[in-house]
């Protein structure tokens, strides 16, 4: 394989990349427990970014 072909496949892995890491970052998910007891949300980068505990507050 040519050098210059090589450079090529690397710069379309890093694109690759930076939009799957683009895409992880827009991720949320929530979850509950205890019937709802306990709601938490996070981020694509495991940070929690939201808990909501009803009554409590």
């Amino acid at each position: 394989m040519e050098v210059s072909a090589l450079q090529q496949m690397l710069s379309r892995f890093r694109q690759l990349q930076e939009d799957l890491q683009r895409q992880v970052n827009s991720v949320t998910v929530e979850a509950s427990a205890g019937g709802g007891m306990v709601n938490v949300k996070m981020n694509g980068q495991k940070q929690i970014v939201d808990v909501k505990i009803p009554g409590l507050f």
